[in-house]
């Protein structure tokens, strides 16, 4: 998160000491825009957020089949025409089945 803050700190300097050189320029251009970026308020403000990482929830399962995760895959086709894998897999016990098809069919 640090090193994202600084990058973007950079990217701004570079930024703006392009646009500077196209109009003027001096010998000691990039020092000064450290400078003033080191203590613009709005530069300071920027560098001071950091992202915060959220946390991920936790699904409490308590017996196996509760929760079944259903996954569908397109592939290249086979020698026998298949081309879709279908996996699914209870998260409690971790047991995965696959199984290949040769097209995807919906019923209501």
């Amino acid at each position: 998160m640090v090193y994202y803050a600084v990058l973007i700190h950079c990217l701004v300097i570079v930024k703006l000491v392009g646009r500077l050189r196209a109009k003027i320029y001096w010998l000691t251009m990039n020092q000064d825009v450290q400078r003033f970026c080191a203590t613009c308020k709005y530069c300071i403000a920027a560098k001071a957020r950091t992202p915060v990482s959220q946390q991920l929830a936790q699904t409490e399962i308590g017996s196996p089949w509760e929760v079944v995760v259903v996954d569908v895959l397109k592939m290249p086709m086979d020698a026998s025409g298949n081309s879709i894998l279908v996996t699914a897999s209870d998260t409690f016990t971790k047991w995965v089945e696959a199984r290949v098809v040769r097209r995807k069919m919906l019923s209501v």
